[in-house]
């Protein structure tokens, strides 16, 4: 009877230290988040995809539950099999912690988390039209005045001074001339005024058009590309 108490304690013993031993050497299972990473920013509205991977060495995972908040909130997905892989979208600007926790065969459980920003997208600049004013320059230091710039400006004022204002008002002196010749009924002193007015406007033209040649080919000697010939 003793000896059968003896060995019954054995057993005992010998079973509480095999369950005592397996109890202390269960290893947890290890997760962790591939993408993104801790801290990563995003625009509003873009598509983030969360990979988490999660291993264990003594047994196997059973369990992969995503978190959004800390681990323990709000469940957005759970996972039986790999892959463990997620896709989100945050409409508001801010902070959001993303949680995960993986629970093994015998119910270890490990857990980890992220935080990633979400940012509103910068509107898109307008671009800014450098030839709006008279030369193709602001002065800045993206778009800065030279001496090709002096030039255009020289140009510039060339053709407004020929073609806006010159040959409009030409026009009308001529039409003028016209005018007093047509109804000078045969009048000498009118239909002479009509002729001299018809001369000097053509001398003004001659002039003019002599000028902007000489001036146009000034700006070509000196090397003046970039407004073609006629604008």
């Amino acid at each position: 009877m003793k000896n059968k108490k003896i060995k019954l304690l054995v057993i005992g013993i010998l079973l509480s230290s095999f369950f005592t031993v397996h109890a202390q050497t269960n290893k947890l299972p290890e997760i962790k988040f591939i993408s993104p990473s801790n801290g990563a920013t995003f625009n509003v509205g873009n598509a983030i995809t969360l990979n988490i991977s999660a291993s264990d060495s003594d047994g196997t995972v059973d369990l992969v539950t995503l978190f959004q908040g800390n681990a323990g909130g709000t469940v957005i997905k759970t996972f039986d099999n790999p892959p463990y892989t997620y896709i989100v979208s945050q409409t508001t600007p801010g902070n959001y912690i993303y949680s995960a926790q993986a629970f093994d065969n015998i119910g270890g459980m490990k857990a980890t988390s992220i935080t990633i920003k979400i940012i509103e997208m910068p509107p898109t600049p307008t671009p800014i039209d450098s030839n709006t004013g008279l030369v193709p320059c602001d002065g800045s230091a993206e778009n800065p005045c030279g001496f090709d710039q002096f030039l255009t400006l020289i140009n510039t004022i060339v053709n407004f001074i020929l073609f806006v204002m010159v040959v409009p008002i030409a026009a009308i002196i001529f039409a003028y001339a016209g005018f007093e010749l047509i109804t000078s009924g045969g009048e000498t002193s009118k239909r002479e005024k009509a002729k001299k007015i018809f001369t000097n406007v053509a001398i003004g033209l001659i002039v003019a058009a002599a000028a902007f040649l000489i001036v146009k080919t000034v700006l070509s000697i000196v090397g003046y590309t970039g407004t073609p010939f006629l604008k």
